[in-house]
């Protein structure tokens, strides 16, 4: 069986009802382009990974700014898809003012802006990333669960991780914030009413 996804968004918006959340929901999608070359794959992957922890991890330089000003009042939550054919970038949030918040995440993202960030920002992202992935170790389980899932996928393990994720640039940053300036993107929002 090979299915493909579409190499297009299905929906630009789509709207439901939940009764029983209290504050709206939103998130947006951006569907990135899929490269066929596994390594090159691998280290975009990790690209977007940093670029979304440089913007909204708890000490991201957009967060802080946006919880000052007010357009999120709780950290932005994201995620990066990764499959043979499919490569997504979901944000998501909680807000009474969603709307707010996707305007402003599309503006960022809109490509009117550079991304600044530096080569020392890249360096800590990669130690932060490295620590995080570590953290990921910690235990006979862990340890055992991740030498499986090794054997029977072609995922990376910590070492060709860490590898892979030393030799990002600049260069390769700004390469994975313009496909994401150039996305095509989904909205979905979620209301009680």
């Amino acid at each position: 069986l090979n299915i493909e996804a579409p190499s297009d968004v299905v929906k630009d918006y789509e709207k439901a009802t939940l009764e029983t959340i209290n504050n709206p929901h939103m998130a947006l999608l951006y569907k990135l382009p899929v490269y066929k070359d596994l390594k090159k794959k691998d280290k975009i992957y990790y690209c977007y990974n940093l670029i979304l922890d440089y913007l909204f991890s708890s000490s991201g330089v957009i967060s802080e700014k946006w919880l000052k000003s007010n357009i999120i009042k709780r950290l932005v939550d994201y995620s990066v898809v990764s499959n043979v054919d499919l490569d997504n970038i979901i944000i998501y949030n909680i807000n009474d003012n969603i709307w707010l918040v996707i305007d402003a995440i599309k503006e960022l993202f809109s490509g009117k802006s550079k991304l600044n960030m530096t080569n020392d920002d890249l360096n800590k992202l990669k130690k932060c990333h490295y620590g995080v992935t570590l953290q990921a170790y910690d235990s006979v389980s862990s340890l055992s669960s991740y030498y499986v899932y090794d054997l029977f996928s072609s995922a990376n393990d910590f070492f060709d991780e860490y590898k892979e994720v030393s030799s990002i640039t600049l260069d390769d940053i700004n390469e994975a914030f313009d496909n994401i300036c150039n996305a095509k993107t989904s909205v979905v929002v979620l209301t009680n009413k």
